[in-house]
């Protein structure tokens, strides 16, 4: 029951401050958390939801600092890193994304998303699929850039029409 109250206490300290349609919700099998080190370990079929965004994937780790803003004295979410078949759906600037990665971090203060290794991105309104070996995304701007290497490089596909 201490571990359940204390996974309750954790939550709602992190979403506390934010309003309900921002609120970070996370589904998981195992929590652990270390407020020494500001360290959060979700395992096991997890399922995190923010707004309309969805991550699913083994783990979850999120690293955490106190809010020094003065407004506030919960805790602040720097990164967030998920590993182990990480399938997400993202929204931004008025797009759809769907993908997967061996691993995805986000920085919620940056809105920026990272997705490293066998990455996999396809834009659902224009029906554009992008592989690569590193994917940025920013959902601020709308801005991605994607790497690939020489042996696997980065590949577009993107349907056309053409004129009869």
């Amino acid at each position: 029951m201490k571990k359940l109250s204390s996974i309750v206490f954790l939550l709602m300290l992190m979403v506390s401050g934010l309003n309900a349609q921002n609120q970070l919700i996370i589904d998981a099998v195992e929590f652990e958390n270390d407020d020494t080190k500001g360290i959060t370990t979700f395992k096991g079929n997890v399922n995190i939801k923010r707004i309309k965004d969805v991550i699913k994937c083994n783990k979850m780790v999120l690293y955490t600092k106190p809010n020094t803003s003065g407004k506030s004295k919960n805790k602040q979410i720097e990164k967030m890193v998920a590993t182990g078949n990480v399938r997400f759906t993202l929204y931004m600037k008025e797009k759809v994304y769907t993908g997967h990665g061996n691993k995805v971090i986000y920085e919620p203060q940056k809105l920026k998303y990272k997705i490293i290794g066998n990455g996999y991105l396809e834009e659902l309104k224009d029906n554009t699929k992008i592989y690569g070996d590193t994917i940025y995304l920013d959902q601020k701007t709308g801005y991605a850039h994607i790497e690939g290497n020489e042996k696997k490089p980065v590949r577009f596909i993107m349907n056309i029409d053409e004129k009869e």
